[in-house]
């Protein structure tokens, strides 16, 4: 297999074991930073069993009774990201974002790129305005358990 792509993970610690479980694979590339809508440093809220950072401030969850610590990370853009890696197209789009899956969608920008599949976590956003989003793009689904894949249809496929 030839496969290219750009793996991506906020979190320093859980970063280095992204990219030792990768190592000796070639055609990927590493990003150790937070889409979001801002390049530069952002706040992110880690669970303390991974958090390796000073943390900035602690925040309790009272619906999950969890103690999570506010870290600094290296933040970036989608598009930011793309062009610095040279991403022309994209076959498959996976994520997991806990929450921020809608979002990082919400920023492809379509009009340049459109992936032909997108994998997503639903469990945490609003699925059925995500569907619509997608959907007003071309996009079929097929349902998970947790998570939602969305492609392009046969006639939109390039």
């Amino acid at each position: 297999l030839h496969w290219r792509g750009v793996l991506v993970e906020p979190i320093p610690s859980v970063f280095q074991r992204l990219v030792s479980n990768y190592s000796g694979i070639a055609g990927l590339q590493f990003e150790n930073a937070a889409i979001c809508d801002a390049n530069g440093k952002v706040s992110f809220f880690i669970h303390p069993k991974h958090s390796d950072c000073s943390g900035l401030s602690v925040k309790t969850s009272k619906q999950k009774k969890t103690t999570m610590v506010e870290c600094a990370v290296n933040g970036i853009t989608f598009t930011t990201l793309l062009k610095k890696h040279g991403v022309q197209t994209i076959d498959l789009l996976q994520l997991d974002a806990e929450g921020y899956d809608f979002e990082i969608i919400k920023s492809i920008p379509f009009s340049e790129m459109t992936p032909s599949i997108i994998r997503y976590e639903h469990k945490h956003i609003d699925n059925a305005e995500c569907r619509r989003y997608l959907a007003q793009r071309g996009y079929e689904f097929l349902h998970e358990k947790h998570d939602t894949v969305a492609y392009l249809g046969k006639r939109l496929i390039k």
